[in-house]
């Protein structure tokens, strides 16, 4: 008796068990997209951001300072060319109309320890313009701020909108993509992000007049 009991249990058991087998969830994706609206046809973006790299965060402040609109994409991707489409399609709907000026940030390589600035319609004379224009923001910056590292940065004119400027692959009317060393992301963060965001909407207006 205290057999078939058991038994009886036993089976109780295995089939509340059984009823308990669900099909998997799908995976979450492994990429997700935010996004910020903001000043018509100026957006910045940051498209590659793993789990631990600041640049997500850093644009989503530069685009509070600056009021430009933000797009923003974090994880791993499975389909790369599936991320890209989705990311292009997403900074047009944040660009609201014609994209004037699109900026990309990045986790720059570890040496040199330099601000690289690749652009996009941009020409020789308004580079030297915009290397003038962010050595005078960051020394301003900085003059109160001297424990800081004084960060060079380099401004060159893309040779191609694909190969100089690799990542701007949207088709701007002009185009920045800003390579950040670890010292602009670490150490002096918070000014860098400062001595950016003034830097963007200043050239913005150098670029963007009318006419250009």
């Amino acid at each position: 008796m205290r057999v078939g009991s058991a038994a009886a249990a036993l089976m109780l058991l295995l089939q509340g068990c059984a009823a308990l087998v669900v099909e998997p969830e799908p995976a979450p994706p492994l990429v997700q997209l935010r996004s910020l609206p903001g000043q018509p046809g100026l957006v910045i973006g940051a498209p590659y951001g793993g789990p631990d790299d600041p640049t997500g965060e850093i644009g989503l402040e530069l685009a509070r300072q600056t009021g430009f609109g933000l797009v923003v994409a974090t994880g791993v991707a499975r389909d790369r060319g599936g991320l890209e489409e989705a990311y292009r399609l997403r900074v047009r709907e944040v660009a609201r109309g014609p994209l004037r000026l699109y900026v990309e940030i990045h986790g720059g390589r570890e040496a040199p320890e330099r601000i690289e600035i690749a652009t996009v319609g941009v020409d020789r004379d308004e580079a030297w313009r915009l290397r003038t224009l962010f050595e005078l923001i960051r020394d301003t910056h900085l003059r109160a701020r001297r424990e800081l590292p004084r960060l060079d940065v380099l401004v060159r004119p893309a040779e191609s909108k694909a190969s100089g400027a690799k990542a701007v692959v949207h088709d701007p009317e002009r185009g920045f993509q800003i390579e950040l060393p670890r010292a602009a992301r670490t150490l002096g963060r918070e000014v860098y992000t400062e001595i950016l965001a003034e830097f963007l909407k200043e050239s913005s207006r150098l670029l963007l007049t009318k006419g250009k």
